[in-house]
């Protein structure tokens, strides 16, 4: 098999493992690559991760379209850009994660790699040990894209708590100050609107209180999974309604049962009775559901089963999600 010489670049505001934690020049000579830099002159193909409007034309500069490939990592919620037509059709092929992220007849899903390759599970299996609170692990952020989930992760914070469920909220951002909270809302306008996106105005949702009695704020968290694991729940908002992210899984993985709002779970083969999902249940049923022991530990039992089969395992591992990004690169790039 004969070598590919490919550039990778791009910028990713989350935390997908895109630079120091892939593995990218093991896995790429195994699939017939060999990673160059952008401005080699060996360079035969070339991958972006996430379409910037700066850089991303700088990177593919001396690349022909034939040859441009864009990994589009992030949702639309956060990256509204690289969701136009005329965005996409600067690549050959767009690659996705998400079936509904397909824009254009040639962009290419496949199933990306969330889960560490490790054995075992160090979360206690006895949930009674736990405080009887959800816990949320995510930034606060905000986004103008119609339908964004950052908007539902306050609505359903704020429903459940009055309904009378504890929730314990690490990452950045939380329980600041009104002005604070302008600050983000103005700058994700302004991002919105700079990425070609009609904001939708009716979509603002006020923030937490930073004194809501239900909700406590921790700051950031140096130690995600002992985090988590001190909770029998943990709040999975997907950012886009369209999109499936790590978060599911890193719930799993702490031993939680997830509560959780995103696209269906059996839209990606996933089993729909590893989490309780939130679209169309109202609080109060929510709250009721989770006082049942025997259907809390049921959904417990079935996400722990889930996650240590080995087939699960190696499927959704990082190397075999970059496995299939390679694979799907050779076999759609049109000089093969």
């Amino acid at each position: 098999m004969d070598k590919i010489s490919i550039a990778i670049s791009g910028v990713c505001s989350s935390n997908h493992p895109v630079r120091s934690a892939w593995p990218l020049s093991q896995l790429a000579e195994k699939q017939g690559f060999n990673i160059v830099p952008v401005d080699s002159g060996e360079r035969s193909l070339h991958l972006e991760v996430n379409y910037s409007p700066r850089l991303s034309p700088l990177n593919l500069r001396g690349i022909s379209r034939e040859d441009s490939f864009l990994l589009a990592l992030e949702p639309r919620a956060v990256l509204p850009i690289q969701y136009k037509r005329f965005v996409r059709k600067k690549f050959s092929k767009v690659l996705v994660t998400s079936p509904f992220q397909r824009i254009l007849k040639s962009d290419v899903y496949f199933d990306y790699g969330f889960l560490a390759e490790k054995s075992g599970q160090s979360a206690p299996l006895d949930l009674e040990k736990r405080s009887h609170a959800a816990a949320l692990l995510n930034a606060n952020k905000v986004s103008w894209v119609k339908g964004n989930g950052y908007g539902k992760r306050r609505s359903i914070i704020r429903k459940l708590s009055n309904q009378g469920l504890q929730f314990e909220i690490g990452g950045a951002g939380w329980g600041f100050s009104s002005m604070y909270e302008l600050e983000i809302q103005f700058k994700s306008l302004v991002s919105c609107v700079l990425q070609l996106e009609a904001p939708d105005l009716f979509g603002y949702r006020r923030r937490l209180h930073p004194k809501s009695p239900l909700v406590n704020f921790h700051g950031e968290i140096s130690d995600a999974m002992k985090f988590l694991e001190s909770c029998k729940f943990s709040l999975v908002v997907e950012n886009d309604p369209h999109y499936l992210s790590e978060k599911i899984f890193q719930a799993l993985e702490a031993g939680c049962v997830p509560l959780y709002w995103g696209p269906s779970l059996e839209n990606f083969n996933l089993p729909a009775d590893i989490a309780i999902e939130l679209k169309g249940i109202e609080a109060n049923s929510v709250v009721y559901k989770l006082s049942q022991k025997n259907f809390v530990s049921h959904i417990r039992d079935r996400g722990r089963e889930f996650l240590s089969n080995s087939i699960t395992r190696e499927y959704w591992s990082h190397r075999s999600g970059l496995e299939r990004l390679f694979k799907k690169l050779r076999e759609n790039w049109g000089r093969n």
